[in-house]
């Protein structure tokens, strides 16, 4: 497995997974370098051979981002790259804190790419206290089991908040294709 670590600073602000594809810029893996993170990753994927998914990921990745700063890794297969499912890693900071986002690509042929990411945050306060600010936008569903409460975001995305001593962690989960 090849991974190309890549560490930027970065305002993104176009946070819509509508966003118009970036363009390519040249890679850099000096740490604290100022260039936007979605253009550095999608180079990165780009230069380990990923075509096909690469306006999806642009745009996943961009919506991650936010206006926040980012660094993270892209994981790619060492062959064949562009037919094979290729995942990157992100550390977000932004105006909430700090998120982890994970993305996973999987090619589908002719019809393009399917993504899936998660990405979670740790909020001070209590789950309950994070569930009735999303709630305007999301209906709650019950629990996943018996403690991790689940917020319906339509058929292709989920929030999960899980409780954390104090504080509660947010998951959220979606597809996108």
């Amino acid at each position: 497995m090849t991974m190309t670590a890549i560490a930027v600073s970065a305002e993104n602000p176009n946070t819509t997974l509508k966003a118009p594809v970036t363009q390519n810029i040249k890679v850099t893996d000096k740490p604290n370098k100022t260039e936007a993170a979605d253009k550095i990753i999608a180079q990165a994927a780009l230069d380990a051979g990923v075509r096909t998914c690469k306006p999806i990921s642009d745009q996943v990745t961009r919506y991650l981002i936010g206006g926040g700063k980012s660094s993270g890794v892209v994981f790619s297969a060492p062959e064949n790259a562009n037919n094979r499912i290729f995942s990157s890693s992100m550390e977000i900071e932004n105006s909430q804190g700090v998120t982890y986002a994970s993305a996973s690509y999987s090619p589908t042929g002719d019809l393009g790419c399917g993504v899936v990411f998660d990405a979670v945050t740790y909020w001070k306060e209590s789950c309950s206290n994070v569930s009735l600010g999303l709630q305007k936008d999301l209906k709650t569903m019950g629990t996943l089991g018996g403690k991790v409460s689940m917020l319906d975001g339509g058929p292709m995305m989920r929030i999960f908040l899980m409780p954390a001593g104090t504080g509660c962690v947010q998951i959220k989960k979606e597809i996108v294709y």
